[in-house]
């Protein structure tokens, strides 16, 4: 399931360019069952939620940040629970107004959208950038779309996040890539949490996947790669 949320901030209302960890803290306190969203947060599992990157349709791009011209943008929220998607709902209005990197911004309004149905072969583009990591001497690091281990583990790691939310998978696990590499774009992310600074290097792109239906749609639910809990790998049908 998946969301659409806007938000309306005063005029040429200045955004970040790195805003995973205060939408992730808005998503967090917006859940209707605060000890459900705790026990979520703790959880060092998988995270069956991603949201996209800041949408401006009314974009001004300066050197320190991006510039809604009439105050508005949003977000898409997109999870394979329905609970998730159920408490999020919920709870989106108990306060309209968030903190919004220090700002009190409005909640205008959130809309259930329409679930597409899902082929054998379907086109995505990324809503926000894919992360794949890898640890080498004891440290983790995030590897080059150009390298072949990235598409590897993107695809165990849909089986595996596929089987541990439904308990099992009785289909056809291959699954198949087709990149428009001219697409792809590194993007460098920063999660900022208090005074600590984290360096994530993500890939935004176009590419065809071929699969199982249900694990594309699980795909577009739930995200493709790791860090989907702190906006990386949304993806959308193009």
């Amino acid at each position: 399931m998946r969301l659409k949320i806007t938000f309306k901030a005063v005029p040429k209302f200045k955004i970040p360019y790195n805003s995973n960890y205060t939408i992730a803290t808005i998503i967090y306190n917006a859940l209707d069952d605060q000890d459900y969203a705790t026990e979520l947060h703790d959880d060092r599992g998988f995270k069956y939620f991603t949201f996209s990157q800041v949408q401006i349709p009314k974009l001004q791009i300066e050197s320190d940040g991006l510039i809604s011209k009439d105050g508005r943008f949003h977000v898409f929220v997109s999870s394979a629970s329905e609970e998730f998607i159920r408490n999020l709902w919920n709870g989106l209005f108990k306060d309209p107004y968030v903190d919004f990197h220090g700002a009190q911004v409005e909640i205008e309004k959130a809309e259930i959208l329409e679930k597409p149905v899902f082929n054998e072969s379907m086109l995505f583009r990324t809503l926000s950038p894919i992360v794949i990591r890898t640890i080498k001497n004891g440290k983790t690091w995030d590897l080059p779309a150009a390298a072949p281990q990235f598409w590897m583990q993107l695809k165990d790691n849909l089986l595996k996040k596929y089987k541990q939310f439904y308990g099992h998978y009785d289909g056809n696990e291959d699954i198949i890539v087709d990149l428009n590499e001219k697409t792809v774009k590194q993007k460098r992310v920063i999660i900022k949490k208090g005074d600590l600074e984290i360096y994530h290097r993500a890939y935004q792109m176009r590419f065809e996947m071929s699969a199982d239906p249900r694990l594309l749609e699980f795909a577009y639910d739930a995200g493709l790669g790791e860090k989907t809990g702190m906006g990386f790998g949304m993806i959308n049908i193009t």
